[in-house]
C-alpha cells in the first residue's frame, strides 16, 4: 500500500481483496496490523488481514491485491487511466487534456485512487468537463479537437 494512503488506516476494517491465482474470486478480511516501517524503493507499507472467510485455496504468503474500506464514500470524478499524462521525476505532475472552446487546454490534476483502468481525479476537474479520454502525440495545447461520432 502506498505510504501516503496509511493515514486512515485502522485495525479492525473491512478489507475485500482478490488473488491472481483465482480470477474472478473476492474474499473478505480485516486489517490486525499496519506495518511499522515504509520500503524506501516502493514507498509502500505491508497492511496484515485475518481473512474471515474460511477457504483452503488461500495459502500465507499469497500475493493480493484489494480495498480497505476507510470512511464514508464521498462523490468523485473518475476517469480512464488512459487520459491521465504523467511527467516524469520525483516531483512529475499529472496532467489531462480538457476541451474549451473546441481547443485541447492542459489542466494539471491530482491523482487519487486508481483501480483497473479507471482514476479518481481528487483536484484539476470540475463536473461536465469534455475530457480527451486518450494519450496522442499530436495532442498540444491549443490544437483543434472534435467530439467522437458514436
Amino acid at each position: 500500500m502506498p505510504a501516503a494512503e496509511l493515514a486512515p488506516i485502522r485495525p479492525g476494517q473491512r478489507v475485500t481483496f482478490s488473488v491472481s491465482s483465482f480470477p474472478g474470486e473476492t474474499f473478505e478480511g480485516r486489517v490486525i496490523e499496519i506495518g511499522p516501517a515504509v520500503e524506501a524503493e516502493s514507498r509502500s507499507a505491508k497492511v496484515r488481514i485475518q481473512v474471515t472467510q474460511r477457504s483452503a485455496k488461500l495459502k500465507a504468503g499469497m500475493f493480493a491485491e484489494g480495498e480497505i474500506r476507510t470512511g464514508m464514500e464521498r462523490p468523485a470524478i473518475v476517469i480512464p487511466t488512459a487520459a491521465v499524462y504523467r511527467e516524469e521525476g520525483a516531483a512529475g505532475e499529472s496532467y489531462v487534456f480538457v476541451v474549451e472552446d473546441g481547443k485541447a487546454a492542459r489542466r494539471t490534476v491530482r491523482v487519487g485512487h486508481q483501480r483497473d483502468a479507471s482514476v479518481e481525479i481528487s483536484r484539476g476537474l470540475k463536473p461536465g468537463e469534455m475530457l480527451v479520454a486518450e494519450q496522442s502525440v499530436e495532442l498540444a495545447p491549443g490544437v483543434r479537437v472534435e467530439p467522437a461520432r458514436r
